[in-house]
């Protein structure tokens, strides 16, 4: 199964420097990269259930690597109890700066 351009759609060429180059948009896939698409085609083609177990185990392995407040939340890790200074986690506000009349 050969290797379409993901931009285009189109088969790449071969390029210098042992790169794949689509004539068609000048997208390039690395050496490293059209190697590992070729091991995994044809592992896939050999024993297509063998290869979605592989995929399925490596998924969970990563997965256990990577909190799981990484794998909901985009932005930050969850509230700790403690923290009395955010106001979601039920703690009150901080207090305002008194500025500079305070020093009076």
């Amino acid at each position: 199964m050969p290797m379409n351009c993901p931009w285009c759609n189109r088969q790449p060429g071969p390029s210098p420097a042992g790169r794949c180059r689509c004539a068609g948009c000048s997208y390039e896939t690395g050496a490293d990269a059209w190697t590992l698409h070729q091991e995994l085609v044809a592992e896939l083609e050999a024993d297509e259930k063998a290869f979605f177990e592989r995929v399925q185990q490596r998924t969970e392995h990563l997965r256990s690597l990577v909190p799981a407040w990484q794998r909901t939340h985009w932005t930050r890790p969850p509230l700790a109890a403690a923290d009395h200074t955010d106001p979601r986690a039920g703690g009150s506000r901080p207090r305002p700066h008194p500025g500079p009349s305070a020093a009076q």
